[in-house]
């Protein structure tokens, strides 16, 4: 169950769901800030139980030639569902899931909010692990993005590049894209830098050519039949 969004100042709106008991050792919620994302500070609280959840999940380690994105997705995961309602009424209004092309651009807006973090050995992260630690490898930003623009109705698929990943996602956009079964999915760079100050904000849409010529396309349902 989760409480309604309270704004603590004028320019801050608060986001949670509801915590829940654990005897871990740990608080019983992560606070995420988003400071002056489109011009509000947020603050989300997820609890520490879901969290811990997906973190005690086995994977695979990327080795430039994996496949399995979308067993990460879970669009599904209440605490994901939260956020993507929130942000699509406080920024676009109660029609939001009608207007998928500013849907789908405020969802990437604030994927592109998390900073890149590189790691080894490098691995897959689920969205509420990547969330709860503010930022991840292009491989978790474009998994937390797919998820939360599947909960919000948007088809995207995964482009992949043996040395990146990045999102083409199915909205009537303009721009470069990728064309499957009559379906044009416009190719976004969700990743963002590690530098809070230098984010990139890139466009539905915007892409280099050269690399998208390159891209292995990964759909949804090749994987989930």
């Amino acid at each position: 169950m989760t409480s309604k969004p309270e704004k603590i100042i004028k320019s801050e709106k608060e986001i949670k769901t509801t915590p829940q008991k654990v005897q871990l050792g740990y608080p019983s919620f992560f606070t995420i800030y988003r400071e002056k994302f489109r011009g509000s500070h947020w603050r989300f609280e997820i609890d520490t139980e879901s969290y811990f959840k997906y973190k005690a999940l086995p994977r695979e380690e990327y080795n430039g030639n994996y496949e399995h994105y979308w067993d990460f997705v879970t669009e599904t995961e209440k605490n994901v569902g939260v956020i993507v309602d929130i942000l699509g009424k406080e920024e676009i209004g109660s029609k939001w899931k009608k207007k998928p092309l500013e849907t789908a651009q405020l969802l990437v807006d604030f994927v592109q909010s998390f900073p890149y973090q590189d790691r080894e050995p490098c691995y897959a992260k689920y969205p509420l692990e990547t969330l709860c630690e503010n930022g991840g490898n292009c491989l978790d930003l474009s998994i937390l993005g797919a998820s939360m623009l599947l909960y919000a109705g948007i088809e995207s698929c995964f482009l992949d590049f043996k040395e990146h990943v990045a999102l083409g996602i199915a909205v009537p956009g303009k721009g470069k894209f990728v064309q499957v079964n009559g379906i044009k999915y416009y190719a976004t760079e969700i990743t963002s830098t590690e530098w809070p100050d230098h984010r990139y904000t890139d466009k539905i849409g915007v892409f280099n050519s050269v690399l998208l010529n390159k891209a292995n396309v990964i759909l949804m349902e090749k994987y989930r039949k």
